[in-house]
């Protein structure tokens, strides 16, 4: 099973990369449109998991692209 290393989500994206030992380190990265010490939105890292198969891997992904339905602080 193929593991990608970007994913965009509606709040973000999710990052996959192989580790030396052939883990995966899987990361998701929630869109912040108004943070609270800055005046312009930035991505700050929410979830992450280290992934022992590429089947858990891509496992991991499509549940933190679940996970990021919508970007922090946006207008419901």
């Amino acid at each position: 099973m193929s593991v990608p290393a970007y994913t965009k989500a509606a709040g973000g994206f999710v990052t996959a990369h192989q580790l030396p030992d052939n883990r995966f380190l899987v990361e998701g990265w929630h869109l912040n449109l108004q943070p609270f010490d800055a005046t312009e939105p930035r991505h700050n890292i929410h979830y992450e998991w280290i992934a022992s198969t590429p089947d858990e891997a891509a496992k991991t992904v499509a549940e933190f692209v679940a996970w990021l339905d919508k970007p922090l602080d946006a207008a419901s």
